[in-house]
């Protein structure tokens, strides 16, 4: 969904290839800056640092829930999905996740600052990391003074992999 807003704010085309049990081929086309200076870049990402982590996600978009459990089962974790802070709690006390990654704004009045509070009440300690495309300063204020590390939705390997080995001290 966000790959999605984001290719149609910026008109960059995007093809998809997808065969059943074989994988997917997403393709972005982009125009080649010309300005001599071309840089090589090197990713630093590390999903060993992750694999094997149990990781629960609190999103309640589907699409969203559906791409962060492909990413992270592809790297080697076990991933719960669920859309609301009661499932949430409701699935840790069944899976005791090693960290938990929650949406800032659920659906209706629910909030992903809310559910770390329920999750940590449960569990005390559990590391947890709050994803938002929220972009309200009071919101992100809250999320601050909670001392919760912050991801901006689109949420990018690197940064994600990053947070979630930090906040387990990995």
């Amino acid at each position: 969904a966000i790959v999605r807003r984001l290719v149609a704010l910026l008109n960059i085309p995007l093809k998809l290839e997808s065969k059943l049990q074989a994988g997917s081929i997403f393709t972005l086309t982009l125009d080649r800056a010309m300005n001599g200076n071309q840089t090589s870049v090197t990713a630093t990402i590390k999903p060993e640092e992750i694999a094997g982590l149990t990781i629960l996600v609190v999103d309640d978009e589907t699409e969203i829930l559906h791409g962060m459990r492909t990413l992270l089962e592809i790297i080697g974790c076990t991933v719960i999905t669920t859309q609301d802070s009661y499932s949430a709690i409701t699935e840790a006390m069944l899976f005791k996740p090693d960290i938990a990654l929650v949406d800032l704004r659920l659906a209706g009045t629910d909030t992903g600052l809310a559910t770390i509070s329920e999750l940590r009440r449960k569990s005390p300690g559990l590391p947890a990391v709050i994803i938002s495309g929220d972009t309200e300063p009071a919101r992100l204020k809250q999320v601050e003074d909670a001392g919760i590390e912050l991801l901006h939705k689109p949420v990018l390997l690197e940064p994600l992999v990053t947070a979630i080995s930090n906040a387990c001290n990995r």
